[in-house]
């Protein structure tokens, strides 16, 4: 029975530059902490002790073990710092905990004068650097993983990994994430084109994401050391689905802009639509959050933000088409306020939405008519007028990525991007003024 412990040493220089020794005795080691009474099927977490200046800190390690009945006595799995053989899977746990408690030993050998840290500071130091291991079932690498997206305000992704979790136990038991097969990737396939939701089966994009959740946490276990022995997503092909594209001709974006519509939240729906496209198709979450008292709207994409390394802002000059719809819902804040009862951007969002809805048939409005109709119309027309791609991108708030290094070094003048938002509002409603124009650049071209 191995007891694993580790001893810290650490060598720091003095004010006069002499090298002195000091010994600090941060001591790990695996443990559970038992309760008085110990029963057959009854499982405990397994924690890393830190110990540390006489004060003892437990952090869990995301294991757990079960108990067994020897020589008439109940006993935990676990005794030593070491995983009993009685416990399914022992030598993969015990192979997890070793890992954690190198990890653990390398963060603390890069501690710098851990002598001057508490024993929760020590503990915080691990905590930081994600010492511990998660367990091998797919519902425990699900939670591991999205509690990560939650940190990084990423709720709505989680849940939706979540949903295709509930899914997979719907068609197979949890189970250890490493025996996946390939073969169980085909038939959830199959499960879920034959699953309905609310009367309709789902769709193939639909089916594509979950597949495409399902691999992201077979590849979140590999990154926490969980060996596979196949790849179970050998073979199966995930297609990127087709982007979900809406527009409408000047025609019909000119009849909606002059539309009678009575106050009231028809009006709001209407009004909140037509600044989307004056402020270049953003997303109306990005548009309630923001200050919307000066000339420019400044926001950094919701959409965004955790998927891309740096931070990028957009900064969008308010038009005075824009400014006119803000000034009749503008607070003293510089945000948005309306009569509704849902104050967050996603209930308003959902709710306008849905009133939208409501509105294409009396309106004459098509099918795909929606709040992202906006978005998609503003780009469209960039490209009919021919925009460089740099252009329409910095508008729209996209990623820099493709100008390269340029993008670090020249940015768009808002009186600059001014000039091209109001071109396209005017192409939207004289769309025949332009036609000339566009001819000279194709023949340029």
């Amino acid at each position: 029975i191995l007891r694993i412990s580790v001893k810290i040493i650490k060598i720091f220089a003095d004010d006069d530059g002499k090298l002195q020794n000091l010994h600090t005795m941060a001591k790990l080691t695996i443990c559970v902490r038992e309760n008085e009474t110990l029963a057959i099927g009854q499982r405990y977490k397994v924690f890393l002790r830190v110990t540390h200046n006489g004060r003892t800190c437990y952090a869990e390690t995301g294991v757990s073990v079960g108990t067994s009945l020897v020589k008439g006595k109940v006993i935990v799995n676990l005794k030593y710092g070491v995983v009993l053989p009685q416990e399914p899977g022992s030598d993969i746990l015990n192979a997890d905990l070793l890992q954690l408690l190198r990890k653990a030993q390398n963060t603390l050998d890069n501690l710098r004068n851990p002598s001057s840290l508490s024993c929760k500071g020590v503990l915080a130091a691990l905590q930081n650097d994600e010492v511990y291991c998660i367990d091998h079932k797919l519902s425990c690498v699900c939670d591991d993983y999205c509690r990560r997206l939650e940190r990084d305000g990423r709720a709505s992704y989680a849940s939706m990994i979540r949903v295709t979790v509930a899914d997979w136990l719907e068609c197979y038991k949890d189970m250890r994430i490493e025996r996946i097969t390939a073969g169980m990737i085909t038939e959830f396939k199959r499960f879920l084109s034959e699953k309905q939701k609310n009367g309709k089966n789902f769709s193939e994009a639909t089916i594509y994401k979950k597949l495409s959740h399902l691999k992201v946490l077979i590849n979140h276990g590999r990154s926490k050391g969980i060996k596979f022995e196949t790849n179970p997503f050998y073979g199966v092909r995930i297609p990127r689905s087709d982007a979900d594209y809406s527009v409408i001709d000047p025609d019909l974006f000119s009849k909606w802009k002059s539309a009678d519509i009575p106050e009231g939240t028809a009006r709001i729906v209407h009004d909140m639509w037509m600044l989307t496209f004056y402020l270049c198709g953003a997303n109306f979450c990005d548009i309630y959050g923001a200050d919307l008292s000066g000339p420019v709207f400044s926001f950094s994409r919701q959409k965004i933000r955790h998927t891309i390394q740096t931070r990028l802002t957009t900064h969008i000059p308010i038009i005075p088409e824009a400014r006119r719809i803000i000034d009749k819902y503008i607070g003293k804040d510089g945000r948005l306020h309306f009569h509704f009862e849902q104050k967050d951007s996603k209930s308003i969002i959902r709710y306008l939405g849905h009133y939208l809805r409501k509105l294409r048939e009396p309106m004459n409005l098509p099918p795909y008519f929606r709040f992202t109709t906006a978005r998609d119309t503003f780009a469209q027309y960039c490209m009919e007028l021919m925009y460089p791609d740099a252009i329409t991108d910095y508008l729209l708030g996209h990623s820099a990525n493709s100008r390269g290094v340029m993008s670090y070094y020249s940015k768009m003048p808002p009186k600059i991007a001014e000039k091209y938002i109001l071109r396209v509002v005017d192409y939207a409603l004289h769309p025949e003024r332009y036609e000339y124009y566009i001819e000279q650049r194709m023949f340029g071209m």
